[in-house]
Parts: C-alpha cells; structure tokens; sequence
C-alpha cells in the first residue's frame, strides 16, 4: 500500500482570482507549477461534510449552523426570558454569555463535542432560540460525523498517523495556526490539515477587495510557505493541496425580511418559523395558510427568490433533512439579508453563501502535482481528489 505524504489547508474565503503574485507569491507559485481550479461552494453553512467526505446537504444531513429543532434545542431556558433582553444592554449581555455556557454544557452531556466547542448565540433574537439546535455537532474525526467514512477515518483504518489542525478546535489566527504546525508536525504524519481563518474575517468586515484582506493573504501565504518547508524536510514526497471552502462578495445592498414578515398576520412559532441567514430565509411551516401568505409576500420582495424545484435537485437539497429548511428565499448576488441572526446592527462588507454560479463566490483549488481538476467543481471535489493523492483511491474506505 502506498504512503504518500499530503499537507491540505484550507484558506477560508480564499477566492479562485486572489492568487496572482501581488497578493500571494508562494501560492502562485505552487498553482504555476501544479493546478489551479476553482471550487463552488455548497448550499450549506457548514462546508465540513463537502470537503471531508465528499458529501452533499442532502447526503450529510448537515446545512446551515443552526437548524429547527426544539426537542433537541440546548437554549431552551431561553422561552422563559423576557423580550427586554433583547435589547443590547450591559445586561443582555450578561444573559446571553450565561446561556452560550449553559448551552456548551448541554451539548458535552449529549456527547456532541463538535457543537460544544464551538456553540454560540448568534444574534439570534432570545425569544427564538429555543427553536434552534445545531446542525453539525460532532468533530470531523467522529465515526457518526458523517453517514460514510471521511478522510481522516480513511486514514485511521489504514494507520496512516494525521494533524487536524482547524476549526473548531484549534486557534485559526494565522500567527497561531503557523507557530502549531511547525511545532507539531512530525515525520511519522502522513496527512495534516490546517485551516487559516483571518482571511474570511478581514473579507467580511472590509470586503474582499480591501487592503486589509491583501494584508492577511499575505500573512498567510508567508505562514503557509514556511510550513510547507518544514512539511518537505519531514517527507521527501510531500504533496500541496490548497483551497478556499467559498469565495467573497462585494456586498452592495441589503434587504429586510423581517419586516415584510411582520406586515402579514401571522405569528412565529405558530403559524411559522423563519432562520435569517444572512444570504437565505430558511422557513418551516407549522400552518399551511402561512404558506401561500409568505411565499405570496417574498415573491413581490425585491432583492431575492424563492428556491424553486429545479433548484432543489440543482443543490442537492431534495431528500434533505426537513430541520435544514422547508422553503428557502434567497438574496441576489452582493445582497444580505439584513437585519439578520448574525448581523442585526452593521452590515458587512463582504459575504458568501450565493448560487454556487456566482463566480466571486468560488474558491481557488490549487494542487503541487498538477492533480486538480480544472474549472469550477463543487467543493466536494476536494475529497476524491485529497483520496488521491494520498494513494487512497477515490471511494470506499479500502483503495
């Protein structure tokens, strides 16, 4: 059996035009010589099961990060709580940070070590949470993470030694992450995986086009060069798998669901109950008058769509998990949802999470051994092709 040595990293919102030698020469450099495609980024929030196991929303049961579901909601002493606190006050404050670590708690006693790491509020309004629980709760080496094996329970059934160095586990400061990997790689790895997150966050609050987000490129490429220096002197044969689960868009406009929803007479929680992503509405429908009132109101909203059949079987979401969405209103291209769960005050700069035809939305996937497919490939490509070049095959547990 073979035993090739691969370094995968993920870039967070590192998009597919961003690689040139002004920005990042060490990438640039690698997809000269190797590959560079780009990748379309599932209808999902949480991208994990894409990447790690090649899997889609309607495959991995897992979507966006919070999902209906208040049997198993870890918020549920939120129903009891007054709709003062969500005002934003010194008091709200303390609540809110009072419930995140009741809900952390929650979570560990269920055994979701995923979700207990990384659990929070959002800006999620209080009397709403105790619908919610998260979508993915469990760590991406977790047998039950996914419905078939991932890449690194691949590798633990061959022996093969690995490094996840990433989310939600590890801090993704770029300084941080680069100091980790060159003091815990080891010859004996076979895989490691790391994950840069400034750049996602530099992108959503100056916008993709900012010095700011040039700036933490560039940490990056730096940091990632010296680490795929120390990977090379561990293992002779090292391959270079680079991508960005997503792009950045320029965000130009904002539009307000929430308060075409209050114009109807309906009431939430009852009649229905709506998730605002900040590019999609997510709604369940607990009366079927609701139904035809909202989707009569959304359809003569500006600045987005409904989800239509087709789209369904265009984004993998048919079959899908009813607690992922019912019905789906999505934002056109630059546009948010706005207020929304995670943005209720300042709009930001730079988003994803639109059609996976939006170009500005892609990622770049660059490979050292030329081994990449070209184009734009949904972001599950990159497991079949990590497989690869770690000399696993392309399916099964067994290559």
């Amino acid at each position: 059996m073979s035993n090739e040595h691969l370094l995968m990293v993920l870039v967070d919102a590192l998009r597919h035009d961003k690689v040139r030698p002004e920005h990042a020469p060490f990438l640039a450099e690698v997809a000269a010589a190797g590959s560079a495609g780009a990748t379309q980024e599932v209808f999902a929030g949480q991208l994990r099961p894409a990447f790690m196991a090649g899997l889609f929303p309607n495959e991995s049961g897992v979507g966006h990060l919070f999902c209906y579901d208040p049997a198993n909601s870890p918020f549920k002493a939120a129903r009891f709580l007054p709709g003062i606190f969500d005002r934003w006050t010194p008091l709200s404050w303390r609540v809110r940070r009072a419930l995140t670590a009741m809900a952390c708690r929650a979570e560990a006693r269920r055994g979701h070590r995923g979700s207990a790491s990384y659990c929070y509020l959002a800006e999620i309004p209080l009397r709403r949470l105790s619908l919610f629980a998260f979508s993915e709760t469990d760590l991406p080496w977790e047998d039950r993470a996914q419905p078939r094996p991932g890449l690194l329970s691949i590798l633990s059934a061959h022996c093969r030694p690995w490094l996840h160095l990433g989310y939600p586990v590890v801090d993704q400061r770029t300084s941080v992450l680069t100091a980790a990997a060159l003091s815990r790689i080891r010859a004996s790895h076979s895989f490691v995986f790391l994950h840069y997150a400034e750049l996602d966050w530099a992108g959503h609050e100056h916008g993709p086009h900012s010095p700011e987000v040039h700036r933490a490129l560039r940490a990056i490429d730096e940091g990632l060069e010296s680490v795929w220096r120390h990977a090379r002197s561990l293992w002779p044969d090292a391959k270079l798998l680079v991508f960005g689960d997503h792009g950045m868009v320029e965000v130009r406009g904002e539009v307000n669901v929430e308060a075409a929803l209050g114009e109807l007479p309906l009431r939430h929680g009852r009649d229905y109950v709506v998730f605002l992503d900040s590019t999609v509405a997510r709604f369940w429908f607990l009366r079927e008058p609701a139904r035809a009132r909202i989707t009569e109101r959304l359809e003569a909203l500006p600045g987005g769509r409904w989800l239509s059949p087709g789209d369904f079987d265009e984004l993998h979401l048919r079959g899908g998990r009813r607690e992922n969405g019912e019905a789906f209103w999505v934002v056109d291209e630059g546009t948010v949802i706005m207020p929304s769960y995670f943005q209720r005050g300042i709009r930001p700069a730079g988003m994803h999470g639109y059609h996976p035809s939006v170009s500005d939305n892609w990622g770049a996937f660059i490979t050292s051994d030329g081994s990449g497919p070209e184009g734009a490939v949904p972001l599950t490509e990159v497991f079949p092709v990590a497989r690869a070049m770690l000399g696993l095959g392309s399916s099964g547990v067994l290559p």
